[in-house]
């Protein structure tokens, strides 16, 4: 006999396609109790926080590559990403609760 709970999931996210494309793909095998949209962080204020804790050059190394890579991996996979992308759904998030705030409200 299996005395394990039943595993949940709280989704703590920012309002996009990507987290509607996460969402309705696990939605019918685990289930989602909450989910928690946060106010999405300024990238000037992002980088400010990973130059203070990684430093300059390893973020500037990080930022070529956002700039010069990702755009050329975008180009090459966009066949891919048709192929993938009309299976899920990016509706918006309707059989789940949905917050704004912190955890302790989703209780």
């Amino acid at each position: 006999m299996n005395n394990m709970p039943e595993p949940k999931i709280i989704l703590a996210c920012t309002d996009c396609d990507n987290t509607r494309i996460l969402y309705h793909g696990i939605k019918d095998t685990i289930p989602v109790s909450c989910i928690i949209v946060e106010e999405p962080v300024s990238k000037r204020l992002l980088i400010k926080r990973r130059i203070k804790r990684l430093g300059f050059f390893r973020v500037f190394g990080q930022l070529l590559f956002q700039a010069g890579i990702s755009p050329l991996i975008r180009k090459f996979s966009k066949k891919k990403n048709k192929e993938h992308r009309p299976a899920v759904s990016t509706r918006s998030f309707s059989s789940a609760r949905r917050q704004t705030g912190t955890c302790e409200q989703c209780q």
